[in-house]
């Protein structure tokens, strides 16, 4: 059963990171797909069968060190991208930005080192070397940055926040108690691995409902993006509209100007030739006035229409 939800998640978190590029999603993924290969090793047909198969390459001994160092590393691999996708799906690197920096740094160092020291601890066949820096080393700093991880996402991240908080809170307890009773004899728990499926189970449910969540934040975001852009474009476009009235109206008032000092000189020019007729005399000079201001008026009319 846990198999099957990580395996849908790993399909839906590679969809969603497809369609929205949301990082928390690939993470998710990445973080499911070491998970699975977890769970599939912990089935002992599987974790056999690949040991015999080791074995006729590298040697009973060899294979079973590499067996053991490999578990523990898958581990640091599931664990390291899940916290990277909770750092993303609390938005951290937006709200704390210094915080986020810091908790890939070390994430990214403690994955290197387990890498190299599975290597050296494969070389010199000693994994309970391997194993006890998992225990005292690796367990402790998760922990440590899983405290202030919480307080930052109560004190910045949205409501979506909630379900996962109730989720990994889910995890890590179950987690922690299947990882004790696996090291403490002393607490006789038949088959401890049981909490940690629990834990899967739980932190699975909580974060559908708080993917499904974010989905709505994400979507809400988008439309308000998409809103903004729209009154962008309406906004331009009427300054643009109001540029051509501008535009029509001053040239509007440039013809005006020009209709009128046109006429006006018309005018002008009619009323002087008009002093010098003598209505007394007529004469071919008195005869050639009075047709200029005949033809200065059918010029003005002309100008007007």
């Amino acid at each position: 059963m846990s198999i099957s939800f990580q395996l849908l998640f790993i399909i839906i978190s590679g969809v969603f990171f497809l369609y929205l590029k949301e990082k928390s999603f690939k993470y998710y993924a990445l973080y499911n797909i070491f998970l699975v290969i977890y769970v599939l090793s912990r089935y002992d047909p599987i974790y056999d069968g690949s040991q015999e198969l080791l074995a006729v390459v590298l040697g009973g001994k060899n294979a079973t060190v590499l067996m053991h160092i490999t578990s523990f590393l898958v581990q640091v691999a599931f664990y390291n991208f899940y916290t990277i996708f909770a750092l993303y799906f609390l938005d951290l690197d937006k709200h704390d930005k210094k915080f986020f920096g810091r908790i890939i740094w070390i994430l990214r160092l403690l994955g290197s080192f387990f890498v190299v020291l599975g290597i050296l601890c494969f070389f010199i066949k000693n994994e309970d070397l391997f194993i006890d820096f998992y225990i005292f080393l690796y367990v402790p700093v998760m922990l440590s940055l899983f405290l202030p991880s919480v307080y930052r996402a109560i004190k910045f991240s949205g409501k979506h926040k909630d379900y996962f908080l109730i989720g990994a809170s889910s995890f890590v307890f179950c987690a922690l108690t299947a990882f004790t009773g696996s090291f403490v004899s002393s607490l006789n728990m038949n088959n401890p691995i049981i909490f940690f499926y629990i834990g899967i189970i739980v932190e699975t449910i909580f974060f559908s409902l708080g993917l499904a969540f974010k989905m709505k934040l994400i979507n809400d975001e988008r439309n308000k993006i998409r809103a903004e852009v729209i009154k962008h474009k309406h906004r331009q476009q009427i300054s643009r509209f109001s540029g051509l009235l501008q535009g029509e109206e001053k040239e509007r008032k440039r013809m005006a100007e020009e209709l009128h000092d046109g006429i006006a000189g018309d005018l002008t020019a009619i009323k002087f030739q008009l002093s010098t007729f003598n209505i007394d005399e007529a004469s071919p000079k008195n005869a050639a006035v009075r047709a200029m201001p005949i033809t200065a008026r059918r010029t003005s009319i002309s100008v007007l229409r």
